[in-house]
């Protein structure tokens, strides 16, 4: 008889035990998959490891607290996941303070996890230690990249090559074809079939170069010996929609940790985090290069004097005045504005109210669409998705006068097609373009001349990787919303964003009522410039990367039940880190509503953990105290 050490594929709240005890006629390996019973329910678990019976009795007599039970039947007596799989699922489920569970549906695919597939027991070379990481800061990296994978594969080590999102890997697949490297494409969207058969090529050391998304992280790699990840700078790498809410960045720095892989990083413009990891020596700079280097060509446009020379249209006169001479010259011309529907809000101008979402606690959204038939304005709430006509009255006071106020992308287009009739003006939003394809296919037809004008949200960032005959005119057509935003990071973002769209682009018109912030100076500086002042008053502020930032969640359908149980569990972990004597080192911040204090009929309360302790497993006694039905965002990729 032998006890198994199994870890059920479900929640089991923290901070209980994740791995229990079961009994076996005979011993399987790590990686086995079987069948048994938690909670009256019959579960898929994995086994960690075993014993014979009486080799652990003594330590199963004292540890266990519950009847031990037999396993109810073995579902692949060989291992589905390697050794270092269960590892790596062990370390996320710990780092982001996770039920094990989660973790090991995070690393099995659906394909897998339906129909376990047996990928044979691990060998584990003997290797050296990898080398420092790599930050690559380049405008330009593919020099960088060819060199590193042929120097892998003459090694007859893997590679995984990891990007932030599809119009990437449509990117370095045509580029890995170029170059002649033999490649797999991976990603959560691949279908059953191919993820099976990826699986067994990747255990197998067949698939020697894996390009992929986040996912790709978790796959039965047998002799891995690069991972690259690609534009360092993207949120995209930032699980945040369900447990565990990893960031991929930090994930591959365990997977390079685990197999002594060389690990690089490579982005356009590096997040501060990275820029201080480097001068800190854990991470070895090569650039920034002259493409990274480079100053941006533009232009600001002050919104008070256009409103003050009768100018009422959302784009200025001098922005019009560069959009006629780029066409002219037959040049694109891309209009951003991150912002979809013909207006942000609706306001009732006698009382004042703002009409919103029934269910969520912000202005519903003015769109063109139908009603029963009718092209007329709708609103919609891009929270919860619920749709309704315009009302004719004002719900709060019963008035008539009932204004749209503020402008996006289905407003600009109109505009845009108003002023310039003769020209070819589309909208890239996920209204219009709600699919990677559709994407795909509106920035091609603004690079091969088909479009004149590109009307759009964030998704123009897929312009990136385009080549155009003629550099393209960008306009920033409102600058002060983004800025608005009250997040620690929202300089570095905007920052990022319009680096990127803008050096794409070549020329630059940026709109706004506040020509003399920060943000807009700093676009006329050097990166170096920027990451100096970001850096300094972050580390004035005690702000990462210069500590951490747990965000934790409560959510209720009861107003009073979510405020009074966000300040109680505020309360505790206060008391618990005064016991600790630890104020010096952590700080909780809050309890305060959330940004969206009310969304999809729930009411938010976020706590912040403010920490500067250096052991995980002091974090992690802390985290106990959190109640399992909180959510739990270790480094968020927002505070709000």
């Amino acid at each position: 008889m032998y006890i198994l050490r199994v870890a059920p594929l479900t929640t089991i709240p923290l901070p209980h035990e994740q791995v229990l005890d079961y009994f076996f006629r005979e011993s399987l390996p790590a990686g086995a998959f079987v069948e048994v019973v938690l909670n009256r329910r019959r579960v898929l678990g994995v086994v960690f490891a075993s014993a014979p019976l009486a080799a652990v009795k003594g330590a199963v007599r004292k540890s266990v607290r519950y009847t031990l039970r037999a396993v109810s039947r073995v579902v692949s007596p060989s291992p589905v996941l390697t050794g270092t799989q269960l590892e790596l699922a062990r370390w996320v489920a710990k780092y982001y303070w996770a039920p094990l569970g989660h973790a090991l549906k995070t690393v099995l695919p659906q394909a897998i996890l339906k129909s376990p597939l047996a990928i044979g027991p691990e060998r584990r070379a003997v290797r050296a230690p990898g080398a420092t990481p790599r930050l690559i800061w380049k405008a330009d990296r593919r020099a960088d990249y060819r060199r590193l994978l042929k120097r892998a594969l003459l090694g007859g080590r893997q590679t995984l090559f990891l990007v932030p999102d599809q119009a990437a890997e449509v990117y370095w697949r045509a580029w890995l074809e170029r170059e002649h490297i033999a490649h797999a494409a991976y990603s959560s969207s691949v279908r059953p079939t191919a993820t099976r058969a990826l699986w067994q090529r990747v255990a197998g050391g067949e698939a020697m170069v894996v390009l992929g998304t986040r996912s790709a992280l978790f796959l039965p790699f047998a002799n891995l010996g690069l991972v690259v990840v690609d534009e360092e700078d993207s949120s995209a790498y930032k699980s945040w929609e369900q447990s565990p809410r990893y960031d991929a960045r930090e994930v591959a720095e365990k997977v390079a940790e685990l197999f002594k892989a060389q690990l690089v990083f490579g982005a356009l413009s590096p997040t501060s985090t990275a820029i201080v990891r480097a001068k800190r020596g854990r991470v070895t700079m090569v650039g920034p290069d002259a493409g990274a280097g480079r100053l941006l060509n533009s232009t600001v446009v002050d919104l008070k004097l256009e409103r003050r020379a009768g100018n009422e249209s959302p784009l200025g006169f001098s922005l019009q005045k560069r959009i006629t001479q780029a066409l002219a010259e037959k040049r694109p011309v891309i209009l951003f504005i991150n912002r979809r529907g013909t207006a942000p809000v609706v306001l009732c101008r006698d009382c004042g109210a703002v009409i919103e979402c029934p269910r969520c606690s912000v202005a519903m959204v003015q769109h063109r669409g139908m009603i029963r038939g009718r092209q007329t304005n709708v609103l919609v709430c891009h929270h919860c998705g619920s749709r309704s006509a315009v009302p004719e009255l004002c719900p709060q006071c019963r008035g008539h006068d009932l204004r749209a106020f503020g402008v996006g992308t289905e407003r600009i287009e109109a505009e845009a097609k108003k002023l310039w009739p003769a020209a070819r003006v589309i909208r890239l939003d996920t209204d219009a373009s709600p699919t990677s394809r559709e994407v795909g296919a509106a920035i091609q037809s603004l690079c091969t001349g088909d479009v004149d004008i590109l009307v759009a949200t964030k998704l123009a960032l897929a312009m990136r990787y385009q080549i155009f005959s003629q550099p393209p005119l960008l306009g920033i057509v409102a600058l002060d919303p983004l800025v608005a935003f009250p997040d620690y990071r929202v300089g570095e973002r905007l920052w990022q964003m319009i680096r990127a769209l803008g050096l794409a682009a070549g020329e630059v018109v940026v709109q706004t009522y506040a020509p003399e912030q920060p943000l807009l100076e700093a676009l006329k500086s050097s990166p170096e410039a920027f990451y100096a002042a970001e850096l300094a008053e972050r580390r004035a502020l005690g702000l990462p990367p210069f500590s951490e930032f747990i965000k934790l969640t409560f959510r209720h359908r009861d107003s009073a039940k979510a405020a009074a149980e966000a300040a109680s569990g505020a309360k505790q972990l206060s008391a618990v880190i005064a016991k600790a004597k630890a104020q010096d080192r952590v700080q909780i911040l809050g309890p305060v509503p959330a940004f969206i204090a009310k969304e999809k009929g729930q009411y938010v309360w976020n706590v912040l953990v403010q920490s500067r302790l250096t052991s995980l497993r002091a974090r992690n006694t802390l985290l106990r105290f959190v109640p399992s039905n909180w959510i739990v965002d270790v480094h968020p990729d927002s505070i709000l």
